[in-house]
């Protein structure tokens, strides 16, 4: 065999790789080889050459992409809300192809495309895309508010309850807007292990954050909630008092023991709330 065909080892060492991928690279039809006995094979320096263009045109449209992915991050922000929505629109049709740039521009710490990456990431992930969930888990403990937020807002979205543990944890986190979206990921995700946290939850300072918590609860339906539930019904806002009303109906019959005690000694006020709530639960159940 001539110079002008190489070893797997020379193959290896020209392209600067291990010899465990060239194999690979052979096996998957990349690199053409010759066999030139039972145990030995040759790769021609001319498919070497063809190997090594294609892999630097790949190379230069990675580097295309990652620039085009790149501004249309830098948009998602825009101050002209239209600008914004049709960035955000361009991401969606792009698809899950740009998940592996997303992360990748996650990951690097520098990158100033990160807050528009987190976002772009939520609004495209989904259940199948679990391949995303180490990236988001990383981003719940991130510096920057708005990755924490998109980051659990991303989790609720892929649904895996591998996530609950890290948005129990962001559900203490200093910003409120990460405290919601935390309370609303663990309520889409349904996983009764964060009902004791987001009956916590249901004492935070911020009515929003109550709001989504309450919310959460009556989505997870677990009957250990019915007493704090029943408690919220006299929170001060009446966003809140309507939202741990629905989510008593959504638990159903499990709650009406403690809404029948609740009844008989609470104010005028909660007392109409908890009967009307009752009501609604016998109706639907034709109790």
């Amino acid at each position: 065999m001539d110079n002008r065909y190489l070893t797997v080892k020379e193959t290896a060492q020209r392209l600067r790789v291990s010899p465990r991928l060239v194999y690979k690279l052979i096996a998957r039809g990349d690199i053409r080889a010759v066999r030139v006995s039972q145990k030995a094979i040759r790769i021609a320096l001319q498919e070497i050459e063809r190997f090594e263009r294609e892999r630097l045109e790949m190379t230069k449209m990675n580097d295309v992409y990652k620039s085009i992915v790149h501004s249309l991050i830098a948009l998602l922000n825009h101050e002209d809300r239209h600008i914004g929505r049709s960035a955000r629109l361009v991401v969606r049709q792009i698809g899950k192809t740009v998940l592996p740039v997303l992360i990748e521009t996650i990951n690097d710490k520098e990158s100033p495309y990160r807050t528009g990456a987190a976002r772009a990431i939520s609004s495209i992930v989904d259940a199948e895309d679990a391949e995303a969930i180490p990236t988001l888990l990383e981003m719940t403990r991130d510096e920057d508010d708005d990755v924490r937020t998109w980051a659990a807002i991303g989790l609720g979205k892929i649904g895996d309850p591998q996530a609950v543990p890290a948005l129990i944890e962001t559900l203490k986190d200093s910003s409120n807007e990460v405290r919601r979206a935390s309370a609303e990921a663990l309520g889409a995700i349904g996983d009764p292990q964060a009902v004791p946290a987001l009956i916590e939850v249901l004492k935070d300072e911020n009515s929003l954050v109550r709001g989504y918590s309450a919310k959460a609860l009556g989505a997870i339906g677990d009957p250990q909630a019915v007493p704090a539930l029943i408690e919220a019904i006299k929170d001060t806002s009446k966003d809140i008092r309507q939202e741990a009303a629905e989510s008593l109906v959504r638990i159903g019959k499990p709650a009406l023991p403690a809404l029948t005690e609740a009844i008989g000694t609470a104010d005028p006020k909660t007392r109409y709330y908890l009967y009307q709530v009752r009501s609604k639960i016998k109706r639907d159940h034709h109790q």
